[in-house]
Parts: C-alpha cells; structure tokens; sequence
C-alpha cells in the first residue's frame, strides 16, 4: 500500500499498513509532516518504507515493525533540520533494518536523541548519515542483534568529516561488545571526553565501558574493559 502525506497533514496520526503487501509512507510534503505519528508496518514477509524530508519532518515518530517477519524496514531522512529527532524504531524479524540520516543535504540537530531496538532475529541494523550535520545522530540509544562472532549484523556510519559533535552521548547496547559493532566515524564526533558514546555488554548489559577514538574505536581502558572484545 501507498500512503501519501502529501496533500494530507498525518502529524499525531495512527498510520496503519495492510498486512498483506509492502507499504511506502511519504512524509516529504511539508515542515514538520507526520510528527508524533505512529507507524504500524504490514506482519508477515513484506516491506515498510518510510521516507521524511524538511524541517522536524518525522519528529517524535513511532515505526512499529515488531510483527513483520522477513520483510525490510528502511527509514529515510533526506534532510532539514531536526529531521527524525525523537523517532523510536523497533526492528523487524528476519529482515534488514535500515535508516538513514540527511541522505541528501545536511541537517543540524538531524536524527538526535532516537532509540532503535533490534529483535534477536533482526539480520541486520544499519544507522547511516550521509550529508551530516551539528549534533547528528547525537543521544543515539541503539540495541544492536547479536552478531555470528565473525560479522557484526550492526553498523553505525556517520560519513562526513566536517560537521562537529555528531555522536555525543550515544549509548550502544550490544551484547558482545565491539565485535557486535561496525562503528565509523572519523573527525569531530564528540565536543569533550564527557560526551564520548557509551557501549553497554553482557546478556544483561551489566558491563560498560566509555568509547575513544584512537586509530580506530576501542573501550578507553581497551582490553581492560570486557566491552572491548566480547564473544
């Protein structure tokens, strides 16, 4: 199914796919189009796409794809400022989960303070900026599926190098660590050591350890810290 928020205001709306085919939701018509919406993904093995673009456009949305079984989920800011700040995203089973930041021009402030939840059976999650911004992705709370012990199943890519602060406080819940992780960022990503990201372990997430980017990111204490390299 075809939703189509161009010509009709679906902020704080109940937005309902079919269950039984892939569902597309256009919210590029105008500033601030489908905030504080909710988004309920079609079940079973068929694919939910989400596509946002101008200012605060998909602010404090919900996207629910708990229930689709083997279809993708991608979720597309093209950019304005605030784009996707607040959304919640809860993955889908057996399928991609995919979102992407001010695909198409910079943001500031862009995809700040989101929280995804992987399932186990999540294939993979993938959080992507691409154009960037101030502050993008900043207050990222992620909880990534667990990886085979050879391929991390969650990737984190913040590609441009101009923009500043654009992973501070982020909190990664993975249970193996940094092998659960593909994590790219390479210039500017936090503004002081206090608002370094945070990865969280263990089959409860009761260990911890403060992120640092050296040659590559490592646990500040490195192997010291039982987040670094947990299998």
């Amino acid at each position: 199914s075809d939703i189509s928020c161009l010509t009709t205001d679906c902020s704080s709306q109940m937005i309902t796919c079919n269950d039984d085919k892939d569902c597309s939701i256009d919210c590029t018509g105008r500033q601030m189009d489908c905030s504080r919406s909710i988004v309920i993904c079609p079940s079973g093995n068929h694919d939910c796409t989400i596509t946002c673009d101008e200012y605060e456009s998909c602010v404090d949305m919900t996207i629910n794809a708990n229930s689709t079984n083997g279809g993708n989920l991608l979720v597309e800011g093209k950019g304005g400022d605030r784009h996707l700040q607040g959304l919640t995203v809860y993955c889908p089973q057996n399928g991609d989960c995919t979102i992407k930041c001010a695909s198409e021009k910079a943001s500031y402030a862009g995809c700040t303070g989101m929280s995804v939840y992987s399932q186990e059976t999540t294939k993979s999650l993938s959080i992507t900026s691409y154009k960037g911004g101030n502050y993008i992705l900043s207050a990222l709370t992620v909880y990534c599926p667990t990886s085979d012990g050879i391929n991390p199943k969650c990737t984190i890519d913040v590609q441009d190098e101009s923009y500043v602060a654009k992973m501070n406080n982020v909190k990664i819940y993975a249970k193996q660590g940094l092998n659960d992780v593909s994590l790219t960022c390479i210039l500017h990503c936090y503004d002081s050591n206090l608002n370094r990201p945070i990865i969280y372990c263990e089959e409860n997430y009761e260990e911890s350890c403060t992120l640092s980017l050296m040659s590559d990111w490592q646990c500040e204490n490195g192997n010291d810290d039982i987040c670094n390299e947990v299998i």
